[in-house]
């Protein structure tokens, strides 16, 4: 396994990962021109605290603002970067600014052409759910 996922939120950490979801608790997801479906999330930039990160990579990649979001743990990649997970939802919609991101789109189930066919997210799914 190419990461150790904990249900713990670590305070040093390098980025975060958003599981967005809309009103109609459908998946909201995003296509990187580089990579295919994953859900948004990014880097943190100097002193950010988890909600800011989430709230700004949301907006860049996505274009919605979300509203209650709660961390839900972290996975930790074979080289030591440590990513914060977070779940939220929706807001508002005002505009998608990351030029990485080409489509967003909203799910019922996970696509099949997931960039990261790892099983991260069906596990950390599996455990919003349990």
């Amino acid at each position: 396994m190419a990461y150790i996922l904990d249900s713990k939120v670590r305070e040093e950490f390098d980025s975060v990962l958003i599981i967005l979801f809309d009103e109609n608790d459908n998946y909201v997801m995003c296509r990187n021109k580089n990579r295919s479906w994953e859900f948004p999330g990014g880097k943190r930039e100097a002193d950010e605290t988890i909600t800011e990160v989430a709230i700004r990579e949301s907006l860049e990649e996505t274009g919605w603002s979300i509203k209650d979001i709660v961390e839900i743990g972290s996975y930790i990649l074979a080289d030591g970067h440590v990513t914060n997970i977070v779940k939220a939802r929706t807001a508002e919609y005002i505009e998608k600014l990351e030029n990485e991101i080409v489509q967003v789109e909203v799910f019922a189930e996970l696509p099949s052409d997931l960039s990261f066919q790892d099983g991260i997210y069906q596990q950390i799914l599996a455990g919003i759910y349990e």
